[in-house]
């Protein structure tokens, strides 16, 4: 499993998913959008505490940066 998730984006996928969480939480979402949108955080979280994307993985995205010496 190669990682190509970057910083920048699992910060922006953890507090996106936070904010989620929080706003069902707090019932503003409920319902079967509030389940779709925590089950829709958790994976957010997952991807960013593994630094991997499945679909950025099929379709060969990586917001890592390269390093100097690693260049394709």
């Amino acid at each position: 499993m190669k990682k190509n998730v970057g910083l920048a984006d699992c910060i922006i996928r953890t507090i996106i998913a936070i904010v989620a969480i929080f706003l069902n939480y707090i019932m503003i979402i409920t319902g079967t959008t509030g389940t779709v949108t925590v089950i829709a955080s958790v994976v957010l979280l997952l991807t960013s505490l593994s630094d991997f994307c499945p679909i950025y993985a099929m379709f060969g995205i990586s917001s890592r940066q390269q390093k100097a010496g690693n260049q394709a």
